[in-house]
């Protein structure tokens, strides 16, 4: 007799195909029905439920013909079922057409899973519209390219770090856009596009990036008494008898306490969805733009005399005058708001496409979480709150976690190089 209540879902590899009765599916991706498969791989079936039977049949039928993929029998019957099978190595390919996969069980005249079955052998096509002419260590770039499968699954970058960057679909179905980043500490660097369908199937095709070196200057920063102070205040820490070294320890121990979110996680969600155009310009957070520590810069931090630590920039400090306004160029949405340790008072903002901009050292944060900005908006104060000697504003930009040579982003003619043409070129080729 047919179980009264149980559910299965069904697994190629790594898609997941859920049918249940009377109970929440575990996963759903797509609909258990047609099943799509290379054949060359293991198929898994996975029952999960009550399954009070002796045995099970796992085939093909290719028209009239019974193709025998895996059967069993029990002893003991199992609560949750799992079978995995290959596709015979001395069988004749299937036909594309009238293919069913069916688990049956011995005992029982219905079958416990049917689905129709799409072999499918081809890799998917990738084809390179467009690509910023160059990057360099610590920059980014952008790729625009046309892959094509009738059954895709994902399509990514991934560097020679192994960070995957999730491409978007742009424009119109089989093209996608994506931003890298090329992080400051990777000695090399590579990308290739990888496309993988719902079968398994996958292709694989190297972006031919111009790679420029580039290396970073280092730094000195002196923490002194006013430091101490304003920190101690800041961070409503009690006076103690602690004194010069020690007094510095207790106020990064504290700063580290109050980190809320890790900026990298916080910026990784990678973007979904077609998106129909895409504009950006260069970013100008001050009225008056004025560098005082670059991006990337090897900073080695003094206290009383004495190395504390040793740091990365990771984006660039500007300054001009106490307590500033702070502008976004940029549409986005704010994602962070608040303060958030040794970057003190921050905003974080998602503009689309993987790319995210961050707001620190701030006197007071002006926009809230969720709240969407248009470019002109005012969105915060200049200050010196976090690890900050002095009021100014630390500007960084990640693309997918990726912390990025902000300094590119402040620059029209970068923009309009390697963002800007890159997309129209783009477009022309997809009309």
């Amino acid at each position: 007799m047919k179980p009264s209540f149980f559910f299965y879902y069904l697994l190629i590899m790594g898609a997941a195909l859920v049918s249940c009765a009377g109970a929440v599916p575990i996963v759903v991706d797509y609909t258990d029905d047609p099943v799509v498969w290379n054949i060359n791989k293991p198929l898994k079936v996975v029952y999960v439920g009550s399954f009070a039977q002796t045995g099970y049949d796992l085939v093909l039928m290719d028209g009239e013909k019974k193709i025998a993929l895996t059967n069993k029998k029990f002893t003991v019957t199992p609560t949750n079922l799992t079978v995995t099978a290959n596709y015979p190595p001395d069988m004749p390919l299937p036909v594309d057409d009238g293919l069913m996969l069916k688990l049956t069980v011995p005992s029982m005249k219905s079958n416990l899973y049917s689905a129709t079955l799409i072999p499918d052998f081809e890799n998917p096509s990738i084809k390179i519209l467009a690509m910023s002419p160059a990057i360099k260590k610590g920059g980014s770039g952008v790729v625009i390219f046309e892959a094509r499968d009738a059954n895709m699954k994902t399509v990514t970058i991934k560097d020679n770090s192994k960070k995957v960057f999730y491409a978007q679909p742009f424009q119109a179905d089989g093209y996608y856009i994506c931003f890298i980043g090329w992080h400051m500490k990777q000695p090399a660097y590579t990308a290739s596009i990888y496309a993988e369908d719902v079968a398994g199937n996958l292709s694989m095709l190297p972006v031919g990036f111009k790679t420029v070196d580039f290396k970073y200057p280092v730094g000195k920063v002196d923490l002194d008494k006013t430091y101490e102070k304003d920190k101690t205040k800041e961070l409503g820490l009690s006076e103690t008898n602690l004194q010069g070294v020690d007094k510095y320890k207790v106020i990064q121990q504290e700063l580290a306490a109050q980190s809320k979110v890790n900026i990298s996680q916080l910026t990784s969600l990678h973007p979904k969805g077609i998106i129909e155009g895409f504009t950006l310009k260069a970013f100008k957070p001050l009225l008056k733009l004025r560098g005082t520590s670059a991006f990337g810069k090897i900073r080695e931090y003094f206290f009383e005399g004495v190395k504390q630590k040793e740091s990365v920039h990771m984006g660039v400090d500007l300054a001009s005058e106490p307590k500033d306004s702070v502008y976004t160029s940029n549409e986005g949405v704010v994602i962070f708001s608040g303060y958030n340790g040794g970057y003190g008072n921050t905003a974080v903002i998602d503009h689309g496409l993987g790319i995210y901009t961050i707001y620190s050292h701030c006197t007071e944060i002006l926009v809230k979480v969720g709240q969407t900005v248009h470019p002109g908006d005012k969105i915060a104060i200049t200050g010196k709150t976090g690890v900050a000697s002095g009021d100014h504003l630390h500007f960084g930009v990640l693309v997918q976690g990726v912390y990025v040579n902000s300094e590119e982003w402040l620059n029209p003619y970068w923009i309009q190089t390697n963002v800007t043409k890159v997309i129209d070129q783009a477009k022309k080729l997809m009309k």
